[in-house]
């Protein structure tokens, strides 16, 4: 009984402290010694080993529901990635190597990496804080916004103070805080802080220090400067104006924020958005993989699999190219650049579709599409369920929209384990609150 009372006083806000520090430092110099530029392929399983042998090795994964989809997720997406993976050898009469890579090591690798290792993440992310009382957990979210505040400041001021957290260590024109891209970072930052908005803003505080806090936040959005960024973000307010549209209060704070957004998006992202299409470069590579997305449930309807995914995914990728091609050529007389594209299928290097609910389509197919909307569904769900005296829904409604529209456009997930805290977040609290 002691033994569990300490656990939940320290050990279990430490472990949940050390998850974190996984998922916030995503772009450390150590690739060269772990294969990764984060400790989460060290943290995660020893936290699991750790938490394992607390309960006796006895562990209930079906506790919570989406925990059970995305056990059920790993186990169908591996059992058919193998089949496709038995198809390749046939094509290939057993040559398992395709642009210098092994394609086997490259199945586990990947399987690891972007579905076990998230899904140890998410578990582990659900049952801290099922473990934790809510003024601890909001705490742990203050401390970490406070230190990205800080960290961003100093890396806005003086940016080289911040290369001994990079592997790459050069002058980035925009804010990437403690992550390799700005794609990352937004997402990074905005998770933890609208996270603790959710849980300080209905705290008996003066409206004074919300507009002070909101107004630092958005400093630093800005600042991050990603396109995709700002783009989910104005959809994400525009679809909770629209959720909101009887409640007058929702709808003018709202309205009010679009208002310092819009301004920036025409000033300086439209500017850049426009010059980023007329070079047809990162936008046609970002909207090819999108588009990527029906033209495999469409033919692959269980993905091109783990590992697999690097022989058969670039001639999905050109195919998608040449459709989409077509389209701009006919409908606005543009021809879209191909050079990214035909360096990737030449070259093989960075083949992927280039942001979340796309690349997990393009491993797995429909049941990769099929668990990532059940994901959003039962989050959904259990937000409108949530006692509202306690967490602020709305800022929840409009962190998962943004969370969705961003992983669907914007950022993919290969080191990005922060995208499961809201999830586990949202599902844990519903539990308590049941």
């Amino acid at each position: 009984m002691f033994f569990m009372d300490l656990s939940n006083k320290i050990f279990y806000p430490v472990f949940f402290v050390i998850l974190l520090i996984g998922m916030i430092f995503t772009d450390l110099p150590i690739a060269n010694k772990t294969v990764t530029h984060s400790l989460m392929i060290f943290i995660a399983p020893l936290l699991f080993i750790i938490i394992l042998i607390i309960n006796n090795f006895k562990l209930n994964f079906f506790e919570s529901k989406i925990s059970k989809i995305f056990f059920l997720y790993c186990i169908f997406s591996f059992v058919s990635s193998i089949f496709i993976f038995i198809i390749l050898i046939i094509l290939r009469k057993g040559n398992i190597y395709f642009y210098n890579t092994n394609l086997l090591v490259k199945f586990f690798e990947s399987y690891i990496s972007l579905t076990l290792l998230h899904f140890c993440v998410y578990y582990l992310t659900f049952y801290f804080i099922m473990k934790l009382d809510i003024i601890i957990i909001s705490k742990i979210f203050y401390m970490v916004v406070i230190f990205l505040i800080l960290f961003a400041f100093v890396e806005y001021f003086k940016p080289e103070l911040t290369f001994f957290i990079h592997s790459d260590k050069y002058f980035y024109n925009r804010l990437r805080l403690t992550n390799s891209e700005s794609s990352h970072a937004i997402l990074n930052f905005s998770i933890f802080a609208l996270l603790f908005l959710s849980t300080y803003f209905n705290k008996k505080i003066t409206y004074l220090n919300k507009f002070f806090l909101v107004l630092i936040f958005l400093f630093i959005f800005f600042n991050i400067k990603s396109k995709g960024g700002i783009i989910s973000l104005v959809t994400a307010v525009l679809l909770l104006i629209i959720l909101n549209f009887s409640k007058v209060r929702v709808m003018l704070i709202c309205s009010v924020l679009l208002i310092p957004i819009f301004l920036i998006i025409f000033k300086l992202i439209l500017p850049s958005i426009i010059i980023d299409i007329n070079n047809f470069t990162s936008f046609s590579t970002r909207f090819t993989g999108l588009m990527s997305m029906f033209y495999i449930l469409l033919f692959y309807p269980f993905g091109t699999g783990y590992g697999s995914y690097i022989y058969f995914y670039p001639k999905v990728l050109m195919k998608t190219f040449e459709k989409i091609n077509i389209f701009f050529q006919k409908t606005f007389s543009v021809e879209l650049n191909s050079s990214e594209i035909i360096s990737i299928i030449s070259t093989g290097t960075n083949i992927g579709a280039k942001a979340t609910i796309p690349q997990m389509v393009m491993l797995n197919g429909w049941i990769g599409l099929i668990f990532i909307l059940l994901v959003f569904f039962f989050t959904f769900h259990y937000i409108k369920k949530l006692d509202h005296k306690v967490i602020n829904k709305n800022i929840l409604y409009l962190l998962v929209i943004f969370l969705f529209i961003q992983l669907l456009i914007g950022s993919e997930y290969t080191l990005l384990y922060s995208i499961w805290l809201p999830i586990a977040f949202i599902e844990s609290m519903f539990i308590k609150n049941k």
